[in-house]
């Protein structure tokens, strides 16, 4: 599992009660998810930015670790792009009727 800050700021910008706190989650099965959370300015006062990460991961880890867990036990093949070889769908399309898109009508104007 890799987590990332991808968040921090004042929230809300105009008139700011605490620290929004943002992660990116990558589980080992390469699936990728966000969760936030506010910490409050009265928590987050006299603290380092380091520190008011901790407290948002602290407030947040239970519910991350539990989707971790749901998100992993996905196969891997969910969401991997399936590679065809040349000209495949080329060789299953139907040829168009008359009438469809890129042919032209008789007696049309």
């Amino acid at each position: 599992m890799q987590v990332k800050v991808v968040r921090f700021e004042l929230y809300p910008e105009e008139e700011p009660t605490g620290y929004a706190v943002g992660f990116t989650i990558t589980t080992s099965n390469n699936r990728v998810f966000y969760r936030d959370t506010v910490v409050s300015l009265d928590v987050s006062e006299q603290r380092t930015d380091e520190e008011i990460v901790q407290e948002a991961w602290n407030e947040l880890k239970d519910a991350i670790l539990s989707e971790v867990e749901r998100l992993e036990r996905k196969s891997q093949i969910i969401g991997k792009t399936l590679i065809l070889p040349d000209g495949l769908l080329e060789d299953e399309l139907p040829e168009p009727s008359a009438g469809e898109e890129g042919e032209e009508e008789e007696g049309g104007e």
